[in-house]
């Protein structure tokens, strides 16, 4: 391969320019490495659709994200103004709910506009922090692995791959 089609990124590391380039460049390293046996076959199983190859990245994803405890208690705490809110909505509304908790119409919270705007300004908080927790390391992974080559040597198009990682921040 020729320097020409190779680019320098920051910390010195040649980097292919082209989806071409890259596949050799991988083919390149694959071919320096040690591997004693050689038993690859192609694969004999059914292709999935092209529309729905993007699909492979966010059900590896979903499997990364939720390793963490932290974050899966994080999201779990996403739903709880949600459900205290439908809860009090809810008890706005049913008299007989009210009346089996002693509890009066007037002494609960009126829903009005600043009832929801609040309840709008609370889950974009935490869907901004759920997006700032998973988004980095959505990408970082591929990049400090030197993924983001093999991912486009495949049938997968670049635009696949960009859709295949924000529809885990827009699903979660």
């Amino acid at each position: 391969m020729s320097h020409a089609h190779l680019a320098t990124s920051a910390n010195g590391i040649l980097r292919a320019r082209s989806k071409q380039d890259a596949c050799a460049q991988i083919n390149q390293k694959e071919s320096s490495m040690a591997v004693y046996q050689h038993n690859y076959q192609q694969y004999s199983g059914l292709l999935s659709p092209l529309w729905s190859r993007f699909l492979i990245i966010p059900r590896y994803a979903y499997q990364s994200v939720f390793q963490s405890r932290i974050f899966t208690g994080f999201f779990a705490v996403c739903f709880a103004p949600l459900l205290i809110m439908t809860v009090l909505i809810y008890l706005q509304h049913n008299t007989t709910a009210l009346s089996a908790l002693n509890i009066k119409a007037s002494d609960l919270f009126s829903i009005n506009g600043f009832f929801f705007r609040i309840f709008t300004n609370l889950q974009t908080s935490l869907g901004f922090l759920l997006a700032v927790i998973i988004g980095p390391s959505l990408i970082s992974h591929d990049l400090s692995n030197n993924a983001l080559p093999l991912y486009l040597c495949r049938p997968l198009t670049r635009s696949n791959y960009v859709i295949g990682k924000m529809s885990v921040l827009m699903i979660l």
